[in-house]
């Protein structure tokens, strides 16, 4: 089976995003490929490597409007050409909606939050849990490519030998969807303090008037506190 792990934010996701998933019983992975929709590091951590031969498709990263729809068809012309079995997202947002939104292009189902692959004979089941953590659901995966999303936390272990990745460039095209005729961005909000501040004044209702709230921002000023 021909596998593709793809990192929607780039190398910056890391393969730790992915549960431990490998091989099914009784099937052979025949390919590792990384799908990247960004820069290619220049140093690639080791389980990045699984099989010999694997191989690293780096896309160009899009900061922009235009990043998900030129991603999706770079993904889809991707697996037009490679003609992947599984296709794995991280279960981040990114992951999930990109998982999601390429499964409907291609017409095949999505399976989310997988933690495990199952097979019985020639069957094979995604395992998620269900109502509450309580239930495994067990769904059969009929169609390929397959696109699942994985929880988890632990990385891809493959306990053979190791090759040397081949990294292949695909530029991504930054273009609009036929059907947005104009967009507008604006600029990028500024960090949140708030987020990195050692020192934070608070206060709410109780204060009661304007003149009291700009009395406390005075006094926290002079604390460097926001």
């Amino acid at each position: 089976m021909n596998t593709v792990f793809v990192l929607p934010r780039g190398a910056d996701a890391g393969v730790s995003s992915f549960g431990d998933i490998t091989a099914p019983p009784g099937r052979t992975v025949d390919q590792v490929e990384f799908w990247l929709p960004g820069a290619v590091p220049e140093s690639l951590p080791q389980a990045w490597s699984p099989l010999p031969g694997v191989v690293i498709c780096g896309g160009g990263d899009i900061r922009d409007i235009r990043h998900t729809g030129s991603c999706l068809r770079w993904l889809e012309a991707l697996c037009g050409e490679r003609r992947p079995d599984l296709i794995f997202f991280p279960g981040t947002l990114a992951g999930h909606e990109l998982a999601a939104r390429l499964g409907a292009r291609l017409r095949r189902n999505c399976f989310p939050e997988t933690r495990a692959l199952l097979r019985e004979g020639d069957r094979l089941f995604a395992r998620r849990k269900v109502c509450g953590s309580n239930l495994d659901l067990d769904a059969e995966i009929r169609e390929y490519p397959a696109i699942i999303t994985v929880t988890g936390k632990r990385t891809v272990q493959n306990g053979g030998e190791r090759g040397s990745p081949r990294i292949e460039l695909r530029p991504m095209v930054p273009s609009l969807p036929e059907w947005l005729l104009e967009y507008e961005q604006s600029a990028p909000l500024p960090d949140n303090p708030l987020e990195t501040a050692p020192l934070i004044f608070a206060a709410g209702r109780g204060l009661g008037s304007k003149a009291a709230c700009d009395r406390l921002r005075r006094i926290a000023g002079r604390f460097g506190a926001p």
